[in-house]
């Protein structure tokens, strides 16, 4: 079989990139036997491509188009691309992993992780393009994988879309956090970021407001004052929509007592 894989969210270097990076591998693992294309964009960094280069059973074909293009031509338009028929005509199934559906004649399977946009006022601008954008997958995928079963409750109020076409499928964690004997690593890290023998308690995740982590240094405050405990909160993760809890941290003035790490190598 051969299986084309939108590879535009293997540049993530969190979440949705670390599901789709695992996913692969786990694949080549299970199914050694089909060839997967990566389909690339135009402006993608060839550092997608280091990973993957030492299996055979992995190519990579890259699309002369950057993403608004893609849309333009899929969604707007609901063309095929000119120029890569000939390669998507020899795929025998398309998995779409961001969001993005093109106009084929073979199977399409598509992820949604959840629908935040259409669940939290704060991102209501962002709205009619990703409803758009849903819909359009419940119209062209053959089956949609979700990570949960309230992701695939609520696609079905959505569209009409039958239920087995929806498997919802858990997600796990990557066998590198099962457990860390190396002590001296352990070590090097909380000093890297000045933890040392510290007490502390950690959120890892953006800090997007669909997170409510401002609930959580309210809390974190709360406990400070009334139960004086000795940790700190570490926040570890994107800050770059954490707007409001930054706001909030400096309103509650505990500035000393959380770190705002930003993003963490794993």
């Amino acid at each position: 079989m051969r299986i084309g894989i939108d590879a535009l969210p293997l540049l993530g270097r969190a979440g949705i990139g670390n599901h789709q990076r695992s996913l692969l591998r786990a694949l080549l693992m299970v199914a050694p036997r089909n060839q997967y294309d990566l389909v690339l964009r135009s402006f993608n960094s060839d550092l997608v491509l280091k990973s993957f280069l030492k299996f055979p059973q992995v190519f990579f074909h890259r699309l002369p188009f950057p993403n608004r293009v893609l849309e333009l031509f899929w969604t707007k338009h609901r063309w095929p691309l000119p120029t890569t028929g000939r390669f998507f005509d020899s795929l025998d199934v398309y998995f779409a992993t961001g969001l993005v559906v093109p106009v084929l004649k073979k199977p399409i399977v598509s992820v949604i992780y959840d629908l935040i946009p259409l669940k939290f006022e704060e991102y209501k601008n962002e709205r009619p393009m990703f409803l758009s954008r849903i819909k359009r997958i419940i119209r062209h995928s053959s089956y949609i994988v979700t990570s949960s079963q309230s992701t695939k409750n609520d696609l079905g109020q959505i569209g009409d879309i039958a239920s087995e076409r929806i498997i919802p499928i858990p997600l796990a964690a990557d066998p590198r956090f099962y457990s860390w004997e190396d002590r001296r690593k352990v070590e090097a890290v909380l000093q890297r970021y000045s933890l040392g023998d510290q007490k502390y308690i950690l959120y890892v995740g953006n800090m997007g407001p669909h997170k409510n982590v401002t609930t959580l240094v309210e809390v974190f405050c709360s406990l400070k004052n009334r139960q004086r405990i000795p940790h700190k909160l570490v926040l570890c993760g994107q800050k770059k929509w954490g707007g409001k809890v930054l706001e909030r941290i400096q309103n509650l003035k505990i500035q000393e007592d959380i770190m705002v790490l930003d993003y963490v190598p794993d």
